[in-house]
């Protein structure tokens, strides 16, 4: 059966994630960096050596407001040139022109209104308990002193329980990708009285739980239905259905990212995801996006982070030496200290660069 939906552009017969992956790199860091750009247009043992050169990149883009916008915005540019999108009719078209077309099938709308009454506070599920108001406070404070948060998280937390009134969203409208996702908002957003324009896979068990979760809640969810009826919608091969059942969305919208698929597929669901965004943008200004970022990537974190992590290695005593010594024997593949690499940003700041890359994965 023919491949259909969003896919890797086929080069000499093939859709090559690796060679895509070092060509969009090459151009993104082409204009900042022109010696990394050929490193790694040059790379032919990319599965082992990617990961040292998107640390490069990282600390590129983080010396200048500047060099991370170029970066992003050439990266961005070149993975839509790149994309390709095959119709139902066999047609081979640039995903952003498929995404932008009148859909051949257009999405319906069922909606579920909430029963339940409206949460007023904040409350975090933490080990059997329930934590409000001071408590989170506190338990943030102790997450920040043992590393596990930077200070700026509990800054967020203290003002979101100082000020209960902003968990009042009732007459916000949020559009939610991936909106069955574990970790994302949905489940909070409708119990705190949101509309919530749900896009997610055409999967019974998913829109079960989803319908059962706005019925326990005081939103309103909206769920996209197909032509033969179910519920749910493939960000892959709906791609344009989606991008219009959205536009037309009416008042000001939050749209969110919250997907995910294992291996390559990732980055065709992240492109899918991208292409809609820009279709949105295009058609109407009262559009704010959201996403939730994958942990295993490479970040550049603030001094704060840096300093915390080499004052905890200054105290590991008999543990941190034994772990330097593990270190070096392994040539430098266990045990490697946090933010062995910095860079000084265009503020004077020295930025950690954090490498949470699995290669594994």
């Amino acid at each position: 059966m023919t491949a259909r939906g969003v896919q890797f552009p086929e080069v000499d017969g093939k859709r090559s994630s690796t060679q895509l992956s070092r060509d969009v790199l090459a151009y993104a860091t082409a204009e900042v960096d022109p010696a990394l750009s050929a490193a790694v247009a040059a790379e032919r043992s990319w599965h082992t050596a990617y990961p040292q050169h998107l640390r490069t990149m990282t600390a590129r883009a983080a010396a200048s407001g500047e060099a991370a916008s170029t970066i992003a915005r050439a990266g961005l540019d070149r993975l839509h040139q790149q994309f390709e999108y095959i119709g139902a009719d066999g047609v081979t078209r640039r995903l952003d022109e498929a995404v932008s077309m009148n859909p051949a099938a257009p999405l319906g709308r069922r909606v579920v209104e909430g029963e339940g009454l409206r949460s007023t506070e904040l409350v975090v599920p933490y080990r059997g308990r329930e934590l409000r108001g001071a408590d989170i406070v506190a338990q943030a404070r102790r997450w920040a002193q043992d590393g596990v948060v930077e200070p700026s998280f509990v800054d967020v937390i203290e003002r979101v329980v100082d000020n209960p009134e902003w968990l009042d969203l009732r007459g916000r409208t949020f559009a939610l990708l991936g909106a069955g996702a574990q970790r994302g908002p949905t489940e909070l957003l409708l119990s705190w009285g949101a509309d919530v324009h749900a896009v997610d896979v055409p999967s019974a068990r998913v829109w079960d739980r989803l319908t059962a979760m706005a019925s326990a809640g005081a939103g309103t969810l909206h769920v996209p239905v197909r032509t033969d009826g179910a519920d749910g919608c493939d960000l892959l091969t709906d791609t344009a259905a989606i991008r219009l059942w959205l536009t037309e969305v009416e008042g000001p919208m939050v749209l969110g990212n919250y997907t995910y698929m294992d291996g390559a597929d990732f980055v065709r669901v992240a492109m899918a995801a991208d292409a809609i965004n820009l279709g949105i943008l295009q058609a109407r200004d009262d559009v704010s996006l959201a996403y939730l970022a994958t942990p295993t990537d490479v970040f550049a974190v603030p001094p704060e982070a840096v300093a915390h992590a080499r004052v905890r290695q200054a105290e590991a005593g008999l543990s941190g030496a034994l772990a330097g010594i593990t270190n070096r024997l392994s040539g430098g593949r266990a045990f490697v200290p946090a933010f062995s690499e910095t860079v000084t940003a265009e503020d004077g700041r020295e930025l950690g660069i954090a490498d949470c890359l699995v290669v594994q994965q």
